[in-house]
């Protein structure tokens, strides 16, 4: 069981709790949000193969088994008596020799082996699948070879530091219809995941389906977006 993963989707679901309790109120996207983290944890637990439980005999079956070991060995301990047993002298048969024809072989052929495709268990990508391929499309990023793109694909390690205050303020309004709390709390966990998928599946099942990000408005700061925190995994 991923017990760090456990534990950061605990801290999560805690720090949304501490922000109701100042905001009661409780949006969808929060609440989509809070599901989402319980989806997540209950998923963490599920693959965790849980030992079986120890087998605890009862009273009465102890008893039934003695008495059944008792009674096997009174069967064991029982003495037949021996039998005297004639034994005829035997009349030898004739020995005819009867020629034995080689084997036919007959070559088989084999049976044309069915090629099942095969089911793709991964969560991550199967909670992909649900997303919109609208939403898709803002999230597949291509390198570009032009010297500012490829500055843009430098490594970034905490995604607060590397958005300036003008432009934090656009993104929170644009992309999280004025939410400062929510980007806070998403920008949080974006920074504690370790694989773009992740991000990919926290924004696209998240904010990006419940702001729109695929309208012609906001595409292109969503796109941008997007790109800053990707090589928050490079």
């Amino acid at each position: 069981m991923d017990l760090i993963k456990a534990k950061s989707i605990l801290a999560r679901l805690q720090a949304m709790i501490n922000t109701l309790e100042s905001h009661p109120q409780l949006s969808a996207l929060e609440r989509d949000l809070i599901l989402n983290y319980l989806r997540d944890l209950y998923d963490v637990f599920l693959e965790s193969a849980a030992p079986a439980l120890p087998v605890i005999k009862t009273k009465e079956s102890i008893t039934q088994s003695l008495q059944e070991r008792e009674a096997n060995q009174k069967i064991l301990e029982f003495k037949f008596e021996p039998q005297e047993v004639k034994i005829e002298p035997e009349i030898a048969a004739p020995v005819i020799e009867i020629p034995v024809p080689e084997p036919l072989v007959i070559a088989s052929v084999p049976p044309k082996e069915e090629i099942t495709p095969m089911a793709d268990n991964n969560p991550v990508h199967s909670k992909l699948n649900s997303i919109p391929a609208s939403i898709l499309e803002l999230f597949d990023i291509r390198k570009g070879s032009e010297l500012s793109d490829k500055l843009h694909d430098l490594p970034l390690r905490d995604i607060n530091r590397a958005i300036g205050i003008n432009d934090r303020m656009e993104i929170i309004h644009t992309l999280f219809g004025g939410q400062k709390q929510l980007f806070e709390q998403i920008v949080t966990d974006l920074n504690n995941f370790k694989f773009y998928e992740e991000a990919q599946d926290l924004l696209g099942r998240g904010p990006a389906i419940h702001y729109k990000w695929d309208h012609d408005d906001r595409k292109e700061k969503a796109v941008e977006f997007i790109r800053l925190i990707r090589r928050r995994y490079l």
